[in-house]
C-alpha cells in the first residue's frame, strides 16, 4: 500500500471515529429543564383571599427568592393561633407544615428564637396568649404584639421586651431585633441568611410577612437585616421585626392555596418550638 493510500485510510478512520464520538455524545447528553423563574417572580400584588394579597421577587445577585404576604387584620373571621399556647416545662418541637394542618391555618410562619441543648428546647423571649405569660420577656430582643378593641385588631412592634408593656395585648410573640422603627432603618452587621420578617403600616392594621429563601452557600447569599428593612420600607411598612431566621425560616400555606402561591423553603429546615398562624 502506497504512502498516499495509507494517508487516505488514516483520514477515513479518523472521520469514522469522530462521527462515532459525536453520536454517543449526543445520545448521552441530557438537556436540563430550565427553571421557570416567572412562577416565583410576581411583581404586582395579587389576591390570595379576601383580605390577603401576595407578591414575589427573585433577586439574582443575592440568589434568593422573596415572598411577601399582606394581611388585613380586620378581615372578617380572622383568627390568630400560636404554639406554644400553654406553659410547658419542655417544649415539643414540630415541623411547620404539621402546625399548619393542626390549626387549619391558611398562613403559618416560624417566630421566636430558641436554644436547644440535650434535646431540650427553650424560647429566647416572650410568648403571651390572653393573660398567660407562657415565656417571660427578654429585654435584649423585640416583640410582635396584637391587641383588640371592640371593632378592630391592630399590631405593634416593641423594640425591647418588658412584660409590663404587654398588659393590653392578647397575643405576643418574641423575635430578634427591630429593623425598621417609625420609618427609619436600623443598621446591623451585613450578614446574609434566610430570613423571616414581619412589618406593619402606620395604622397597625395591615401586617406584612417577608420570607427570604436563599441558595447555598448561605454565607454569600440571602439578605441582611438592613436589606430586608429597605425592601419592606418600599412596600409602605413603617415598623418591622426580624423573627428567627436561618434554618428556622419557614412559610407554609394551607393545601388549597399552594397551587396559587408557590413557595420555596430552605432545604435544611429544622423542627421549631414556636410558630404563628392565621386562619379564617
Amino acid at each position: 500500500m502506497t504512502l498516499l493510500q495509507n494517508l487516505k485510510q488514516i483520514q477515513l478512520l479518523h472521520l469514522a471515529f469522530s462521527l462515532t464520538l459525536l453520536f454517543y455524545s449526543c445520545a448521552s447528553t441530557k438537556v436540563e429543564p430550565q427553571t421557570n423563574h416567572e412562577v416565583y417572580n410576581i411583581k404586582e400584588w395579587k389576591s390570595l383571599k379576601d383580605g390577603i394579597a401576595f407578591k414575589q421577587e427573585i433577586i439574582k445577585n443575592k440568589k434568593c427568592q422573596i415572598t411577601y404576604i399582606k394581611i388585613d387584620l380586620n378581615t372578617p373571621d380572622l383568627t390568630i393561633v400560636i404554639e406554644p399556647d400553654t406553659p410547658q416545662n419542655n417544649l415539643t418541637p414540630f415541623h411547620l407544615k404539621d402546625f399548619s394542618k393542626k390549626h387549619c391555618a391558611l398562613i403559618s410562619i416560624n417566630t421566636t428564637p430558641f436554644h436547644k441543648k440535650h434535646n431540650q428546647y427553650e424560647l429566647v423571649g416572650i410568648t403571651k396568649l390572653n393573660s398567660d405569660y407562657i415565656h417571660p420577656s427578654n429585654s435584649k430582643y423585640s416583640a410582635l404584639a396584637f391587641r383588640q378593641n371592640k371593632t378592630a385588631i391592630s399590631a405593634r412592634i416593641i423594640q425591647n421586651q418588658q412584660d409590663s408593656l404587654f398588659e393590653e395585648d392578647f397575643l405576643v410573640v418574641g423575635g430578634f431585633f427591630t429593623i425598621l422603627k417609625d420609618n427609619q432603618i436600623i443598621e446591623y452587621a451585613d450578614i446574609k441568611n434566610n430570613r423571616t420578617a414581619v412589618g406593619i403600616d402606620d395604622s397597625g392594621t395591615i401586617l406584612y410577612i417577608m420570607h427570604v429563601n436563599a441558595s447555598l452557600p448561605i454565607s454569600k447569599n440571602g439578605l441582611s437585616y438592613s436589606e430586608c428593612a429597605k425592601l419592606l420600607q418600599k412596600l409602605g411598612v413603617t415598623d418591622a421585626i426580624q423573627l428567627d431566621g436561618g434554618s428556622s425560616t419557614n412559610l407554609q400555606l394551607s393545601d388549597e392555596y399552594k397551587m396559587r402561591l408557590k413557595i420555596k423553603n430552605p432545604i435544611y429546615s429544622v423542627k421549631i418550638p414556636a410558630a404563628i398562624g392565621f386562619r379564617f
